[in-house]
């Protein structure tokens, strides 16, 4: 360890320069890791809804596995006329894109669900063709672009606003917004924190580097997150933790190292023995803070859900880059500045009060003289900061955890506004046959019929779309004629039956849509409803296989994961 230090502040000059290599890099590097990082997140163990999920994708010719919403409000009426053209001509671009599958609106349904009261506010469905949940948000941009020049080739499309929202419109913009609070973050934070190091230190050079340190940790965590995530999936939410810990490690540790210099230097000694003597004992104890912090966020390495372990794996990143900052390259900084880290000397002599020992020596003389009373206080201070913890409810927040201010944000307010918010995160029930059975034989379209009617008998459901709610009050007998030629029935209700029945007939999709005013909260307490059902089918169900997906299935099963 002797000769380490003495060789750290020996090379100071090469140190100082590897590490202003590797910052340009970094800093260079850290701008593109928020787009590498995962959206979803969810369970590294296998699921109920990521398996219900996973045969949407796979069993249905064109599946709605994962979809975008365009909601459009404009001045005319939009069943007819120029406002119904507007949207046909949206619709007709979402077509030709490559990765588009097909469109339901009101044009192609003639479901009242997609039109409001007024008839001005209309939005229609994309459905995509991903190969897996998270690929979605790359197409979120180039979709808006794409919306964006059609409405500008339209005569007048400037009176006409067209937001796209859905799942990963809300997730791209939710991680938009978390790297541009991190971004404000630091920006607001450091001026700030210059201010209260130089009252600290009373000297602007002895300020500026902890805050060169934090900085440099930022940078040097992010790039590092951004090459394990292209390897690994990370959480979007590590861009938050990497600012806050990054910041306040980095910086923490550096007043260890630098304070303990200049105690150092005031003894008399050289700038080199004074880092010498400085890296042996702080930063020891630097190394010896990281450890500790690195065990608790090794600890979550083991769970199995992304989102945590995606904080493990940038804790650990985050921690690593502080403790090798503060102990190369601050000592190397501080060999080379000497006493100059007192500078200017006239702001020293302007915070000289604040430096006075008495009102420090006074707190410490009286915790001193009466440490039952200070333990008391203090214990009961703490006592009363952890008290709300015991209640705590872990789960997911009742309404309004979308940005408002983003596009798909603000989409998701104009389908509340229409009474159609819950289209798109329905819960989503996958109905697979015995081999040999067929789900549209009369017994399985009955024993549909009453599961149904039994998810909408339930007050937080608003609709219910399967195959035997086509039409609105018709006939079993009817939903078994037209089911008895398949080729006919396809050619009548292509995108419906693509979305809603497997090529082989076996398996089918029942969409619970949840009514708006049912909250994130009761929707997932619907989705315990509706797996309850699952559980004791009709008797025309018997043998078969059910499984629920969807968002707030997902979110069911992340909530479990994570307890």
């Amino acid at each position: 360890m002797e000769r380490l230090t003495q060789g750290l502040v020996r090379w100071r000059w090469l140190v100082i320069v590897l590490w202003a290599v590797a910052g340009f890099f970094a800093l260079r590097a850290a701008p593109e890791t928020p787009g590498l990082l995962n959206l979803r997140g969810g369970s590294r163990r296998p699921t109920e809804a990521a398996s219900a999920d996973s045969v949407i994708r796979t069993a249905f010719p064109k599946p709605l596995s994962e979809f975008f919403a365009v909601a459009i409000t404009g001045p005319d009426r939009m069943d007819g006329g120029r406002g119904r053209a507007f949207v046909d001509s949206l619709e007709a671009t979402a077509r030709r894109l490559p990765y588009v599958r097909g469109t339901v609106s009101f044009a192609s349904s003639g479901d009242s669900v997609f039109l409001s009261r007024d008839a001005r506010t209309t939005f229609f469905v994309v459905a995509l063709e991903t190969p897996t949940s998270d690929s979605a948000g790359a197409l979120v941009l180039p979709f808006r672009r794409a919306m964006r020049e059609a409405t500008a080739s339209f005569p007048q499309g400037a009176a006409y606003r067209v937001q796209v929202t859905g799942r990963a419109p809300l997730d791209v913009d939710v991680r938009t917004v978390s790297a541009q609070d991190s971004s404000d973050a630091e920006r607001r934070l450091l001026p700030l924190t210059l201010v209260i190091l130089v009252l600290a230190f009373g000297a602007l050079v002895s300020a500026t580097l902890p805050i060169i340190i934090g900085v440099l940790t930022i940078g040097v965590a992010l790039a590092c997150i951004g090459v394990v995530a292209r390897h690994t999936p990370m959480s979007v939410f590590v861009l938050n933790l990497t600012t806050m810990i990054g910041l306040g490690v980095g910086i923490d540790y550096s007043l260890l190292v630098v304070t303990r210099f200049r105690e150092e230097l005031s003894k008399g000694a050289s700038r080199t023995a004074a880092a010498v003597t400085t890296l042996r004992t702080a930063g020891a104890a630097v190394v010896t803070s990281g450890l500790t912090v690195v065990v608790g966020f090794a600890a979550l390495l083991f769970t199995p859900v992304i989102e945590t372990q995606s904080v493990g794996i940038g804790g650990l990143i985050v921690v690593a880059a502080a403790v090798l900052l503060a102990t190369t390259l601050l000592p190397a900084l501080l060999a080379v500045l000497g006493r100059n880290i007192d500078r200017p000397r006239w702001l020293a002599r302007r915070l000289a009060w604040y430096h006075a020992p008495l009102l420090w020596e006074r707190w410490a003389r009286s915790l001193g003289r009466h440490p039952a009373r200070a333990l008391i206080l203090g214990g009961t201070i703490v006592a009363a900061l952890t008290l709300p913890a015991f209640w705590i409810r872990i789960g997911l927040p009742a309404k309004g955890w979308w940005p408002a201010a983003t596009e798909a944000g603000q989409g998701v307010e104009t389908l509340e506004q229409m009474g159609a918010a819950g289209v798109i995160q329905p819960i989503r029930l996958v109905v697979q046959l015995p081999a040999g059975e067929r789900a549209t034989s009369a017994t399985a379209l009955r024993g549909l019929q009453r599961l149904s009617d039994s998810l909408r008998a339930d007050p937080r459901v608003a609709q219910v779309k399967s195959l035997v709610d086509l039409q609105p009050g018709q006939s079993l007998l009817a939903y078994s004629l037209l089911y008895s030629d398949l080729d006919r029935a396809r050619a009548q209700y292509g995108g419906f039956l693509d979305a809603y029945l497997s090529a082989d007939a076996r398996t089918t999709l029942v969409d619970v849509i949840p009514s708006d005013t049912t909250s994130l909260l009761s929707g997932m307490e619907l989705v315990h409803r509706v797996r309850a059902l699952a559980a004791a089918p009709p008797k025309q169900l018997k043998g078969a296989r059910f499984g629920v997906g969807g968002y707030l299935a997902a979110s069911v099963d992340f909530q479990a994961n994570l307890l």
